[in-house]
């Protein structure tokens, strides 16, 4: 029983680990879109699930050594574990909440840098293309930042031209192709609608992963391996298997009981 939690609990651990690894991950492809408390969670469960993974070992060594300090070290360390991952739990959904405001700042604050910032072009170029979306809310967000071409009749309103990434590609043209309002392969979703679903999803697994796996390591560690029990018996006229001196565990009033030839109760651990 105590082989299969120990087993089970640094699976919870790599779990944590690898979720946690997974998404902070998916999210540094968006780095300049998103806020930093959105790395701070699955840094967190990284964090977690890597002292999950250490707690396990001194837990195998208490039990297979059967040293009282190394088990109730598993055992406090898992309650301290318990809150962490709760607290990352909470902490995901926390973020499901109020990622649309996070994500619309930083998209409002790259947008205006999209012509002075190599990187920040190549961001919203690979963002819009990947996500098949254009804009903030729509493609008239570019608006003031884009420039227009003057149609062909001036009674006509200007045409905006939009980066290229907001619409999809065509097949088989030739000569010059801009991307408009206008054009039929325009990316009509906004990246806001998009990138805030992407980044919503991912937070829900983080909170359902600190959250689940917080209540199933409070269950194990019912099942966690305990302290030996140990009991005095009645040894009378039995001759003493162990050493000449030999000192055996500490009783319960912290006194060590010595086995020697003629001692007639010897500390015995009980079998489960």
């Amino acid at each position: 029983m105590n082989t299969a939690v120990l087993i089970l609990t640094n699976i919870t651990g790599i779990v944590v680990l690898s979720v946690g690894a997974v998404i902070k991950t998916a999210y540094y492809n968006y780095e300049d879109f998103l806020d930093d408390s959105f790395f701070s969670v699955p840094s967190l469960l990284i964090a977690i699930g890597a002292i999950v993974i250490i707690v396990s070992f001194f837990g195998c060594c208490g039990s297979v050594k059967e040293n009282h300090c190394m088990v109730i070290t598993f055992s406090v360390f898992l309650i301290f574990i318990f809150i962490l991952e709760l607290s990352a739990g909470i902490a995901g959904y926390v973020l499901k909440n109020n990622a649309e405001q996070f994500i619309v700042d930083k998209l409002n604050e790259t947008m205006n840098k999209y012509n002075n910032s190599t990187e920040i072009t190549k961001a919203w170029d690979e963002l819009q293309t990947e996500m098949t979306c254009c804009g903030i809310h729509s493609a008239s967000d570019w608006s003031p930042k884009a420039p227009t071409t003057l149609p062909t009749n001036v009674s006509e309103a200007p045409i905006l031209n939009l980066p290229m990434s907001c619409c999809s590609p065509v097949n088989g043209m030739w000569g010059s192709v801009n991307c408009t309002e206008d054009s039929p392969n325009l990316y009509k979703v906004g990246c806001l609608n998009k990138l805030g679903l992407f980044a919503k999803e991912h937070a829900v697994t983080l909170g359902g992963v600190g959250i689940g796996i917080a209540f199933l390591q409070g269950k194990l560690k019912g099942a966690a391996p305990q302290p030996p029990d140990w009991t005095l018996l009645d040894m009378t006229g039995v001759q003493c298997d162990f050493p000449y001196n030999a000192p055996l565990r500490p009783d319960s009033t912290g006194l060590d009981i010595i086995c020697r030839p003629e001692s007639g109760r010897v500390r015995s651990q009980l079998e489960n």
